[in-house]
């Protein structure tokens, strides 16, 4: 009896004796005996979440890169495309005139709709992308070869079929973020002149002289109208107007009251600071933007301009996932992934050369497309409008604003491809795959 009594303590201290351990089962109630791969997951919403991620992962990716791309380069965007459609002597001349007229928000003037719709499309870029890219190595075995000529191509086809789909979606609304961006430069050269005013060369003496384009019929921009809520001379009711807190010499407000009331003249002075706001405010929304465009020209408006906006996108993109992949093939090796780096380099990359080829075309474009709210558009045809530029500039015309787009270019596309590729890398890690 007395050799029992260890043994109990023994097993009371969780040690038990062979002969207990094969004739009693463990007790059903004992936690530590339990089977914990016999009890459901008391999370299981964490689960579904990480599968969700895995197989949604471009376009968790591809959004959260558009998010982070926009932000961070829209106010490049923005100097791009008043460069594009207005003469600057400089890039820092646009820079600091754009400030003095409207202060930080001229650089973010027509933000909100990119930033979210950008997110759809270049999710919906993407997933075309990919899955080109997947179908064309199911059904032809030179794109599964990993040599450098098969991923360009492949990737080069993915790329061309990936923009040609996503040009109808994001034609009608690059048209809106253009009216906006140059919303405010438009309504106050109209304001000054009763037309649109294009910032001409330097003048004798050295003044900037606007040139006279065409009469918007009280229309400019997204359909802001024409109103000045200029006051009048106390002595004179129909004396020349008079801006708030701003001194005319007096032939410049001659001039400025002459085409304000029918005679077009041009004005031989740079358009002071706009101080006041039309009655129904100086600025309007993207969706006001978009009625107005089609309450004016129809719906098919919407889509002004789109047959050089496929052309672009449809070369552009080829170019841009070609370049990337290629670049990325070109700076890694099998024994060696890529890595951050790889991927940073490879998107700037693949952001400047791609700009480098369709800059041209994306120039013609947008100057076309600032005109869409005028009653009788400055060029007639897309080859009208490549003679004129041409003609007065060179060649060199049609690269104008590309300073300000290669600085944008290289920061901006490394950005998005890090951060693509960081997040294609956390969904495989979550999920396990």
């Amino acid at each position: 009896m007395s050799k029992d009594v260890p043994e109990l303590s023994k097993d009371n201290g969780s040690i038990s004796s062979l002969g207990d351990s094969k004739s009693q089962p463990p007790s059903t109630e004992d936690p530590r005996s339990t089977n914990t791969n016999s009890i459901p997951h008391l999370h299981p919403y964490r689960e579904i979440a990480t599968e969700l991620l895995w197989v949604n992962r471009t376009v968790v990716a591809a959004s959260s890169a558009a998010v982070v791309g926009v932000a961070a380069g829209f106010p490049f965007d923005s100097i791009k495309t008043r460069m594009q459609t207005h003469h600057y002597d400089s890039m820092m001349q646009c820079v600091k005139s754009t400030y003095h007229e409207e202060g930080m928000r001229g650089y973010f003037r027509g933000i909100i709709p990119p930033l979210i719709t950008v997110s759809i499309i270049k999710s919906v870029s993407f997933s075309v992308y990919e899955g080109t890219k997947r179908s064309l190595r199911e059904r032809f075995q030179f794109f599964n070869q990993d040599s450098l000529l098969s991923v360009a191509a492949v990737s080069t086809l993915g790329g061309a079929t990936s923009g040609s789909f996503i040009a109808t979606f994001s034609c009608p609304l690059e048209l809106v973020k253009i009216q906006q961006q140059l919303q405010h430069l438009l309504l106050t050269s109209s304001m000054a002149t009763g037309g649109t005013i294009v910032r001409g060369s330097n003048g004798a003496n050295g003044q900037k002289v606007g040139i006279q384009r065409t009469d918007l019929a009280h229309k400019v921009g997204a359909g802001l109208p024409i109103t000045t809520q200029a006051t009048r001379s106390s002595s004179s009711p129909l004396g020349p107007p008079k801006l708030p807190n701003v001194t005319f010499p007096p032939a410049t407000a001659e001039k400025l009251a002459n085409s304000v009331y029918g005679k077009v003249t041009p004005i031989v002075e740079d358009i002071p600071k706009q101080t006041t706001r039309p009655a129904n405010g100086a600025s309007t929304s993207s969706w006001r933007s978009a009625r107005e465009i089609v309450r004016l020209k129809g719906v098919k408006g919407l889509w002004s301009g789109y047959p050089l906006h496929l052309v672009r996108d449809t070369i552009g993109t080829a170019v841009y996932f070609g370049t990337y992949e290629s670049t990325k093939r070109i700076l890694s090796t099998p024994s060696s992934p890529p890595g951050p780096l790889t991927h940073f380099m490879a998107g700037g990359t693949c952001g400047i050369l791609c700009w480098i080829v369709v800059f041209p075309i994306d120039l013609i474009k947008s100057v076309m497309q600032k005109d869409i709210m005028a009653p009788k558009p400055t060029y007639d045809t897309i080859r009208e409008c490549v003679s004129d530029i041409k003609a007065r500039q060179g060649y060199r015309g049609f690269y104008r604003g590309m300073s300000v787009t290669l600085m944008r270019a290289f920061p901006i596309h490394s950005l998005n491809f890090l951060v693509y590729e960081q997040v294609l890398q956390f969904a495989r890690k979550t999920s396990g795959h």
